[in-house]
């Protein structure tokens, strides 16, 4: 029973990529109408999903840095805000548009692919201090997250030569927990 609990992580997971995919699709098929003129797509009221999909993607909000005469020999300098102005049919607010949504639609795919691919789940228990800094929004290439990593390694290599040496007495105790737990 606490097996089946446990797979409900996964299967979170799955199901959130796999309906956020979903729905970055659709925004992306109405974008793409919208462009070829059929403006009854309401592809801006979509902005705000839009923006809530790609920051749950983990992609950083583009800005174009740009241009304009204003008259009279003068420029304004400024950077146009690429999720704030969805949709736009500007050409170099298309491209990035049209890229960032395309990363996000890989990473989604992407989680997908590793909910079911067991090396994935290895690798986040190999490297679990990394994966947990990495998804509280961190940066993973910092001395403390390797420190981290060297000490998850080592409580990890302890355990194991403990697990030899002292087995029954290792399985008592973690039968003493779980029956503690399932109380």
């Amino acid at each position: 029973m606490d097996f089946l609990l446990l797979l409900l992580i996964p299967l979170f997971f799955l199901i959130d990529s796999a309906y956020s995919y979903y729905k970055l699709n659709k925004i992306y098929d109405s974008y793409f109408e919208w462009l070829r003129g059929h403006s009854s797509t309401r592809v801006a009221r979509k902005r705000s999903a839009l923006k809530k999909l790609i920051a749950h993607a983990g992609i950083s909000n583009p800005s174009l840095p740009t241009v304009e005469p204003m008259g009279w020999g003068q420029l304004a300098s400024f950077k146009i805000d690429v999720l704030e102005n969805f949709p736009s049919n500007r050409k170099d607010i298309t491209q990035v548009t049209c890229r960032v949504i395309q990363d996000a639609l890989g990473v989604y795919k992407d989680r997908m692919w590793s909910v079911i691919n067991p090396l994935s789940w290895i690798q986040i228990f190999v490297f679990l201090p990394q994966s947990i800094i990495g998804y509280l929004g961190l940066s993973t290439d910092t001395v403390l997250t390797k420190l981290l990593q060297l000490i998850w390694w080592a409580l990890c290599s302890v355990f194991a030569l403990a697990k030899v040496f002292y087995a029954d007495k290792i399985n008592q105790i973690i039968a003493t927990i779980l029956h503690i737990i399932s109380q």
